[in-house]
């Protein structure tokens, strides 16, 4: 498995340098830890401050040259989604903000050659922190996702074309992707740009510039044992939305190189981009009870909401990015009947299981019918296939989670890669039924996560399974 790069940002106290933006800049940070831009804010300036609480999709996609011991060894390219729901409210040293958590699904190929394809999943890391202000983000537990973190963050005073300020940053970075990971302190120096339009809509413009550095002068808090050195550059373009500083867009334009003890040195050079969208809005209420109906085989009331634009023609939008969204308010966590609640009657009657999860709605297909030992749908499936396209055509631009589960009878590793191979199965069903491909992701199991005893032939039955979670 082959993973991203992260980072990570904190701040210092105080700091004298001189700026590689220009002219030597004092940062100072405040009793409250906010830091200071030191250039003057007179006339035609704003105040730059995070309020957007709403739920989100951070993406980043990484595409990166790869020399190792200086011979190429090709294009890598990875991609991370992470699904982040807002909680409440949170405090850290003091400070408010927004608690979020969620999910971060992890894999390296979505397109290729301009052709779409359904993603398939090398890991999932969840993750919760508190959003502030100014931008940071603080961690409530030890977590490697989201991979930039607090970045930017904002100055606690108002902004003009050509204000600068800095930060210290933490960037997490794992270069043989074997799960080893180190966490970098390093400067960052920010300059604002002014505004612009962007896909339409009002943002800021923010340039940044930091260097990969560490050797046993500066060591990293946390380190890989074997890593002895890193050197680089990143120059970053960024973009917030004017309103609520959410960030729509970041483009990273680094060349760095990591030294290991045994003399093996790995560079990346490159372009990662990260950026927010805004999920469909979906009353999950009414998507949960929609789906019972079709569950049942009934004819569902008509929908008012599901999948529809707010009247503002933000909120429900997934092609907006982090300003056209769902505004500081963030949006009304409705309740939905208990968690994993089944939509099938008590004698095991109905063509799937509705489930209520912290993921999202889940449709759970029990005891899925293929050819023996294969991934080939068996015809008689037809319409409980045809019924979970309906639900899933309620959210027209949702992301649908597929999970792929065998029954425990034989070889593991076949297991895990027909669990795989029945999931795509699944996938290529909805296509045919008018869904795009690159609306899912999916994973297989095998049958390490079984919902009945194997021993029993109901039980296996129940652990055939495929589920499609409507992500939220």
């Amino acid at each position: 498995m082959r993973r991203g790069k992260g980072f990570v940002f904190k701040r210092v106290a105080f700091v004298l340098l001189v700026s590689s933006l220009g002219a030597s800049i004092i940062f100072a940070q405040n009793s409250s830890g906010n830091s200071v831009v030191t250039t003057p804010s007179t006339g035609g300036s704003v105040q730059l401050a995070h309020s957007f609480s709403g739920n989100y999709t951070l993406v980043e996609r990484s595409n990166w040259s790869q020399y190792v011991n200086g011979r190429y060894i090709g294009l890598t390219s990875r991609e991370v989604h992470g699904f982040m729901n807002p909680v409440g409210t949170g405090s850290w040293r003091g400070q408010w903000g927004t608690e979020y958590t969620g999910d971060f699904y992890v894999f390296q190929q979505t397109k290729r050659n301009s052709i779409t394809a359904a993603a398939g999943i090398d890991d999932i890391s969840p993750s919760t922190f508190v959003m502030l202000q100014d931008g940071s983000i603080q961690f409530t537990e030890m977590c490697f996702y989201p991979q930039l973190r607090n970045f930017p963050v904002f100055p606690q005073d108002k902004v003009k074309k050509g204000s600068r300020w800095q930060g210290t940053a933490e960037r997490v970075i794992d270069p043989r992707n074997n799960n080893q990971y180190t966490v970098l302190e390093v400067p960052v120096e920010y300059e604002f740009v002014g505004e612009e339009l962007y896909e339409g809509s009002p943002v800021y413009r923010i340039k940044a510039k930091f260097a990969t550095r560490f050797n046993r002068y500066n060591p990293p808090r946390i380190i890989d044992s074997e890593l002895t050195q890193a050197t680089g550059t990143h120059d970053v373009d960024i973009l917030v939305d004017k309103e609520n500083c959410a960030v729509m867009m970041i483009l990273d334009r680094l060349d760095e190189t990591f030294t290991y003890r045994n003399g093996e040195n790995i560079r990346y050079k490159g372009t990662t981009s990260l950026f927010t969208k805004i999920p469909v809005q979906v009353d999950k209420r009414e998507l949960y009870e929609r789906a019972v109906y079709i569950a049942r085989g009934e004819e569902p009331p008509a929908s008012s909401s599901l999948g529809k634009k707010d009247e503002t023609g933000k909120g429900a939008s997934s092609s907006k990015t982090g300003s056209s969204g769902i505004g500081s308010g963030g949006t009304e966590k409705k309740s939905v009947p208990g968690t994993a609640t089944s939509a099938v009657t008590d004698d095991g009657k109905g063509l799937f299981q509705v489930e209520d999860t912290d993921k999202g709605v889940r449709l759970s297909v029990r005891d899925l019918q293929f050819v023996a030992d294969s991934s080939q749908l068996l015809p008689q499936e037809k319409e409980r296939l045809d019924a979970v396209a309906e639900v899933l055509k309620s959210v027209p631009d949702g992301t649908f989670l597929i999970e792929g589960h065998t029954a425990a009878v034989g070889r593991a590793a076949g297991e895990q890669q027909l669990s795989e191979e029945r999931a795509q199965s699944v996938i290529k069903e909805m296509v045919k039924r008018g869904l795009k491909e690159d609306q899912f992701m999916f994973r297989g199991y095998g049958g390490t996560r079984p919902v009945g005893d194997n021993n029993t032939d109901a039980g296996r039955a129940a652990n055939r399974r495929v589920e499609i979670t409507i992500l939220q």
